[in-house]
């Protein structure tokens, strides 16, 4: 049974201004694993928790109404990484806790395919390990256009 996890979260700009900008909808859930996902509200965006389960999993996250907010993804729990992987239908982006800061690039090519992106530099992953949490800052533009970002991961694969 999947279950989704909800969260409304409210960004408006100054009432001043007379702008206001739509409030980002969010739903969450795990596609793999016995991992839990939280979703969590903050001042500068938002925090996707995933707690640690069995080491191999997945989860996506739908943007239902307004904008991607600010991201950053707290993997609780894990301890080696060896692989995850950020995903939209146009944008591929893999690493492990190894590789960091580096990371390999995908674009989706007409045809539906995958292919390098010969501009790579252009994606920064900031990736950290703080005791047994791994830190990840979703690139916030790898999101532009798409309704979901996927997630998937490998913690310890032997």
């Amino acid at each position: 049974m999947m279950c989704w996890t909800l969260l409304v979260l409210f960004f408006a700009a100054p009432a001043d201004d007379g702008l206001t900008k739509p409030a980002p909808k969010l739903a969450g859930k795990i596609t793999k694993g016995r991992e839990t996902l939280d979703i969590v509200a903050e001042k500068d965006g938002v925090r996707l928790r995933v707690k640690h389960g069995g080491g191999i999993g997945g989860a996506e996250i739908k943007l239902e109404e307004g904008v991607w907010p600010r991201m950053r993804l707290e993997l609780d729990g894990f301890q080696l990484l060896e692989f995850v992987d950020l995903s939209t239908d146009q944008i591929q982006i893999t690493t492990s806790l190894r590789q960091a800061p580096g990371c390999e690039v995908k674009v989706r090519k007409p045809d539906g395919g995958w292919q390098g992106d010969p501009k790579k530099e252009r994606w920064k992953v900031p990736l950290m390990q703080k005791g047994n949490t791994i830190v990840i800052e979703v690139p916030a533009e790898m999101c532009k256009g798409s309704k979901v970002l996927r997630l998937a991961w490998i913690d310890a694969f032997r």
